[in-house]
């Protein structure tokens, strides 16, 4: 097998993720050499010129991908691309050139691994697990500082820190007739999860809050959410299960769904991954989802059905991750802004309808998800910070 053959393999294993550690640094290492340079912009002309593409790439824009392929460094340290969701050729090219600028919007593939200098000279540290649990006496316990083991007992159920990153209902008699309301509540840089009396399980995403009884001792369960949350609702088909948010109502027998339903936002998003969910709005709009279905529900606007939902997307809060796609760079900075907890300041307004595709870990700290955002080209950040005691942070966006 010549030299050309092997590395044109490799290319291809390694833009498939089939790479294997030895695999990835041998082409890594051929890539590197002026022998093989026009042979790999062959290769990546002919990878972002598939047929399945959207779009076709100007003489300028290839030369541009080169560039960043030659540049000393750059190549080296690069992991091998995970499989990719979206664009399948263009997200795996993505991951070979670092950062691509095509028709507007961004691509690019950051992983723990590169050696990049860094953009944002201060960081934040990444989020926690943490909340505050507000009894039905109107008592505040802040969870993680509280013990594992046994919290209260209210209403017959008792409350119970299971880790540090879930807190555990128990029903037993109710011996007092009406419902305790509690509240968990997570500030930004913080989530958390919970499981409900009737054996439901919630997971809050930062900058959330679960209004919910002690006991379902009605015929009904009804919970009220702010921000965002994942539910795995136990199956109780006498006992309908009920999320109330802003405006709009879902309810559910037994299923898993997410719920996005930030002030912040433009719209609420109810996306089913299981069962089945009914969504209505006090505008008597209503949508019945499908699994794999999205309901998008537009501040003052008409309610959408999507299909065919990028799921990673929507769960990446709870799966450790930051993905984006074709996500701008407003709705991003609000991820950002609520999970490390600090507000967001553009010099630019233009940046905000920026879209970028790809993906960082969310337990990666700020500087490494900025500077990711920052590889592209399209927009720099920086962090500061106020000198007074509550320690402010604020993200500053500059072209």
């Amino acid at each position: 097998m010549t030299e050309q053959t092997e590395f044109s393999r490799l290319f291809r294993k390694y833009v498939d993720g089939n790479a294997t550690a030895e695999e990835t640094q041998l082409f890594l290492t051929m890539a590197d050499q002026a022998s093989f340079q026009e042979e790999l912009a062959q290769m990546v002309d002919r990878e972002m010129l598939a047929t399945e593409q959207p779009y076709s790439l100007d003489q300028q824009e290839k030369q541009a991908i080169l560039e960043n392929i030659f540049s000393a460094g750059m190549v080296q340290q690069i992991t091998p691309p995970r499989t990719s969701r979206l664009w399948p050729r263009v997200v795996a090219a993505a991951s070979v050139i670092l950062c691509l600028s095509v028709g507007g919007y961004i691509i690019f593939h950051k992983t723990a691994a590169v050696n990049y200098a860094g953009i944002v000279k201060h960081d934040i540290k990444h989020g926690s697990n943490g909340a505050i649990l507000t009894l039905a006496n109107g008592k505040k316990v802040i969870l993680e500082e509280a013990k594992v083991g046994d919290i209260t007992r209210q209403n017959g159920t008792d409350v119970h820190k299971a880790g540090d990153s879930l807190l555990v209902y128990q029903s037993g008699e109710t011996i007092v007739a009406g419902n305790y309301y509690n509240t968990l509540e997570t500030p930004r840089g913080k989530q958390y999860a919970v499981v409900l009396p009737d054996g439901s399980k919630v997971w809050l995403n930062a900058a959330s809050s679960l209004k919910y009884p002690t006991a379902f001792s009605g015929k009904e369960r009804q919970v009220e959410l702010t921000g965002e949350a994942y539910f795995e609702v136990a199956h109780n088909k006498a006992k309908p299960f009920k999320v109330l948010t802003n405006g709009q109502m879902v309810e559910v027998l037994g299923t898993h769904f997410n719920i996005k339903a930030y002030a912040d936002e433009p719209a609420t998003w109810t996306t089913l991954l299981q069962g089945s969910v009914k969504v209505e709005n006090n505008r008597h709009h209503a949508a019945i989802l499908t699994p794999g279905q999205q309901a998008v529900d537009a501040n003052g606007g008409e309610m959408q059905t999507l299909k065919k939902i990028d799921v990673d997307a929507v769960l990446d809060w709870k799966n450790g991750e930051f993905v984006f796609s074709g996500e701008s760079l407003e709705s991003i900075m609000r991820k950002v802004s609520r999970w490390y907890d600090a507000d967001v300041e553009y010099k630019d307004e233009t940046l905000r309808k920026e879209h970028f595709f790809g993906s960082v870990s969310k337990w990666s700290s700020a500087s490494d998800v900025l500077d990711a955002l920052a590889l592209t080209g399209t927009v720099k950040f920086s962090i500061v910070e106020s000198a007074g005691p509550k320690k402010e942070r604020r993200i500053i966006v500059t072209k």
